[in-house]
């Protein structure tokens, strides 16, 4: 069989190189941030403003919120472990 050939389409770059520059971006603010505020006021922003992006986004592509204390329990246990801990160690590391 021969090989394939894959071509990335110039708008998949475009979404790359938007995607590069929300997330580092990201990381210069942090620095900036940093100067003046506590590395956990910093995460705590952070969450925020996804989460005040993303719950309008949930609720009308996904519906409403789960209502279980199970699915709450896993929520808080994957938001400590995926975003407090490693963006407040990312914060709190100075080069």
């Amino acid at each position: 069989m021969p090989p394939t050939q894959h071509h990335i389409h110039l708008a998949d770059w475009g979404l790359l190189l938007l995607l590069s520059i929300i997330w580092g971006g990201s990381y210069l603010f942090v620095a900036i941030a940093i100067r003046d505020l506590s590395p956990l006021v910093i995460v705590m922003a952070r969450v925020v403003i996804a989460a005040a992006a993303l719950l309008p986004l949930h609720l009308l592509l996904i519906g409403p919120l789960p209502k279980g204390r199970a699915a709450w329990t896993a929520i808080a246990g994957m938001s400590i472990l995926n975003n407090v801990i490693p963006f407040t160690l990312i914060v709190t590391a100075r080069p």
